[in-house]
């Protein structure tokens, strides 16, 4: 990290391009098909999401509790590299420890369909960088 702040003024990280919601208790009650994962609300344009094939979320469902609602119908990205991923925050955490250029696997679920899908990180822009 220190060699990137040295000659970068910045970290660099991985970047996907997606932003996500953790699949909670109350969303998995909405018959996603999973009960954990990260489901992909929107996909950035032009990103490595974009090339890879990822679906953004395209409807809303209102939750059990009949107050919330939650965009769903999108992928659920349901592990990372072989790994699972428990949130979004933890699908967050997993990209941005890569460096950019890396290859990895996605675990996708897709309505009843589960996929793998290569995609090749991308470099976080600088505007989304929490360290700069």
């Amino acid at each position: 990290m220190i060699p990137q702040l040295e000659e970068h003024g910045r970290t660099i990280e991985g970047y996907l391009g997606v932003a996500t919601a953790s699949v909670t208790p109350a969303l998995a009650s909405a018959h996603l098909g999973a009960s954990y994962g990260a489901i992909v609300e929107s996909v950035t344009s032009g990103s490595p999401a974009v090339r890879a094939g990822l679906r953004a979320s395209r409807r809303t469902v209102t939750l059990a509790d009949g107050v919330s609602q939650m965009k769903v119908g999108g992928d659920i990205i349901v592990a990372f590299d072989g790994r699972p991923v428990r949130s979004g925050a933890a699908l967050e955490q997993q990209i941005t420890h890569e460096p950019p250029g890396t290859r990895v696997t996605l675990g996708i679920l897709r309505g009843s369909s589960h996929l793998s899908v290569p995609v090749t990180l991308g470099t976080r822009p600088e505007s989304l960088s929490a360290s700069g």
